[in-house]
């Protein structure tokens, strides 16, 4: 009776009718349940036919199981058996302790050596130990796979009896059979090597897995939605000036003490703990330039002499030659990685030592950079910062000698003012709106970004706006980005980089959006100043009350510090209009790029110590319906204002700008005299579909119209 009851009250916990939470799911084994060769596993159509039935799930593990960008988070270990699997399993189920585990292991033994016994043995234990982890975890165990591989595998129908009567023998309902080996051909649905399943195998064994789970899932809690084959994000990498840059991972080290100390050859290249910078954001580094930034051409135990603008050797001591030589080795490594190509910091000087006037210093330097393949350059503080003339040669001379060149420009200002900003945008290739205060950044930002926009380009500039680490506020009004981010926490034991207070560290946890937002820009490439912008006279201020050390800026535990900005810009377009005036209502963003593409965003606020993203209701005025439009953050709903539609068929696809493969949403949208309106709730659920474990970034989404015979839709 006492497990009756436990077990009705696990299911209610369960089932969707009364779910409280996100189910969580461990996929558990060995090559079976991680794939090879990046051919992915039964866990990525499982992933797939539990979205499309609208389940609420999330995948966990340390390790990943990939097939082509797709990552899904499980324990699976090619090449170890189920005994390894039990020498690890505490270690592993501790640190996951999923509320439904998926174990399916048994291979990775030889029939010679008899192993039937000891598998069964290790399933004791490993069940044994999940179960005293979490004793209201549901443990599905299914029955090895047919092998063809004899007579190595020939012991699997035996072990499969076994594996049966074991979960017969514990009669409970939180140690449940999946009978997978029933009716499983491994001639037709195994690969050549005749042990792993081809694709229509791992859809077999999902479908035998969604069937135990919705036993003990319930009903859905969401309405059923449609992945399909069409990508919505080209493959092509994005033409836009994007780039990551390693101040805030060099800042990582020390906590922004002796920070030009870390730009080291060794912590770029490097394989030890905290080093590899050069390993960061696989699926976006063909769209971004890798930039080192301050101190890459100084001596390691210099702190001044900025503008010597060459590869200096004892920080990078592997790359020998000239000075030329020496350049064009660094941007081969660079690119070798994978990285659209270098970019590097440079003073507003040049090199204190030579004897060279301004226009030869700065012809040798472009001269060798234009040779070397260095892309991109981030002109930043020095002697001549503030001079406009001296910035406007320096970018006409780019133009003459490294034509392929971008120059950004930026002049210091100070993290929290925004009245020292220099109309240089006007003769630049990029302006830079420079550092901000952590937590109020998005308030800062939007307005040096406003005041940017509202300049206009020089004849022949390309005039962009580079917006930094805020990279929703760049897909929301056209810019460029400069990202700082970076996967690392507590480096060096520097609480800086933990992420112990989250409040503020939490951009640690977001590196999502920065796929979302960098992947956009190949739909939708930034633009530049041509004075197109509209700014909501009404204001919105954040306010953060700080306590130690959760910022680089300097302030006193208890420091209130504000920063406001116009609750509404827009760029080629109306503003977007919202129903919602409560003072905690988010920053609106929203523009139409020269190609007809669309982006909307919503971002959070930062008051008193709490970071506020108030689902409200949005509606954006839409030129053309058949344009991509691209959204971000958290709504209560969509509305695409335009006009006839009413009473027209159409088809509506939606893909997270972080995934492949869009969803047919067109179900749950509805179309009125007003336009096409979007629940909020599937914005967030389809926009977060490809979502990386343990980060908690906000939706990103691209949505497409089409006439609905128009369509190039098929099913997956």
């Amino acid at each position: 009776m006492k497990n009756i009851i436990q077990t009705i009250l696990f299911l209610c916990i369960l089932s969707i009718g009364c779910q409280a939470r996100n189910i969580t799911i461990l996929g558990l084994g060995d090559s079976i349940t991680e794939g090879i060769e990046g051919q992915g596993s039964y866990l990525s159509p499982l992933k797939r036919i539990l979205f499309e039935e609208g389940y609420d799930v999330t995948f966990v593990g340390p390790r990943l199981s990939r097939s082509g960008d797709e990552a899904i988070p499980c324990y699976g270990w090619c090449g170890k058996n189920v005994e390894f699997i039990d020498s690890t399993i505490e270690a592993v189920y501790s640190q996951y302790p999923a509320d439904i585990v998926l174990f399916h292991a048994g291979h990775n033994h030889d029939a010679a050596t008899k192993p039937v016994k000891g598998i069964i043995n290790a399933y004791k234990s490993i069940i044994g130990k999940i179960r005293n982890i979490n004793p209201g975890a549901v443990i599905l165990v299914a029955e090895v796979i047919p092998s063809g591989k004899l007579p190595k595998y020939s012991y699997i129908p035996e072990l499969n009896r076994k594996i049966a009567r074991l979960v017969r023998e514990y009669d409970d309902e939180k140690v449940r059979l999946v009978d997978i080996a029933s009716g499983y051909d491994w001639s037709k649905l195994n690969v050549s090597d005749k042990v792993h399943p081809n694709p229509e195998g791992r859809e077999w064994i999902a479908g035998c897995w969604n069937e135990a789970l919705k036993e003990i899932l319930g009903e859905p809690v969401f309405a059923p939605l449609k992945i399909t084959s069409v990508d919505l994000v080209p493959d092509e990498a994005s033409k836009a000036p994007n780039y990551y840059c390693t101040w805030n991972t060099q800042g990582a080290y020390c906590g922004y003490g002796d920070i030009r100390a870390q730009m080291t050859e060794a912590n770029v290249f490097g394989s030890g703990p905290g080093q590899g910078w050069i390993n960061f954001y696989p699926k976006i580094r063909k769209d971004l330039y890798f930039l080192l930034d301050d101190s890459w051409d100084i001596p390691l135990d210099a702190n001044e002499g900025y503008g010597h603008d060459e590869v200096d050797t004892s920080r990078f001591p592997s790359i020998g030659g000239d000075a030329q030589e020496r350049m064009k080795k660094l941007s081969d490594m660079v690119r070798a990685k994978g990285w659209k190509g270098l970019g590097l910091w440079v003073a507003a000087n040049k090199d204190p030592r030579t004897k060279m006037s301004d226009d030869e210093f700065w012809k040798d330097r472009l001269s060798t950079f234009d040779s070397s393949g260095v892309a991109y350059l981030k002109v930043d503080w020095g002697k001549m910062e503030h001079d406009a003339e001296y910035r406007k040669r320096m970018t006409q001379l780019g133009k003459q000698y490294a034509p392929g060149l971008w120059i950004e420009h930026a002049p210091c200002i100070g993290p929290t003012p925004t009245e020292n900003l220099r109309p240089y945008v006007t003769f630049s290739d990029v302006y830079r709106t420079y550092d901000v205060d952590d937590i109020i950044s998005v308030p800062l930002t939007i307005d040096r970004v406003g005041r940017m926009l509202s300049l206009k380009a020089e004849e022949g500039a390309r005039g962009l706006v580079n917006c930094e680490d805020e990279v929703y506020i760049a897909a929301g009004l056209g810019c460029a980005m400069g990202i700082m981010r970076h996967p690392f926490l507590n480096v060096n034991g520097n609480d800086l980089n933990t992420v112990s207070k989250i409040k503020y560290k939490d951009i640690y946890l977001r590196l999502d959006e920065v796929v979302r937002a960098v992947r956009w820009s190949r739909i939708a490439e930034p633009f530049g100043v041509r004075a197109d912008v509209r700014i909501d006279r009404e204001r919105l201020t954040d306010r953060w009350i700080y306590s130690d050390g959760e910022s680089w800026v300097k302030h006193e535990t208890g420091d209130t510090v504000k920063a406001g900005a116009p609750a509404r810009v827009s760029r080629n377009m109306p503003l977007a209009e919202t129903d919602d005036v409560s003072p905690e209502r988010p920053y609106l963003l929203c523009s139409r790029y020269p190609d007809g593409a669309t982006a909307v965003v919503a971002l959070p606020r930062r008051i008193a110590r709490e970071r506020i993203a108030k689902a409200v209701n949005v509606c954006i005025e839409i030129d053309d319906i058949f344009k991509p439009v691209g959204v971000f953050g958290v709504f209560g709903s969509l509305t695409l204002k335009a006009e006839g539609l009413q009473g027209r068929k159409f088809r509506v696809l939606a893909q997270d700008l972080a995934g492949e493969g869009a969803v047919d949403i067109s179900d749950a949208v509805e179309i009125s005299e007003r336009g096409i309106s979007i629940p909020g709730a599937v914005l967030k659920r389809v926009g977060t579909m490809a979502a990386s474990q343990g980060d908690i970034s906000s939706p990103g989404t691209v949505i497409r119209i089409y006439d609905a015979d128009g369509c190039p839709v098929t099913s997956n």
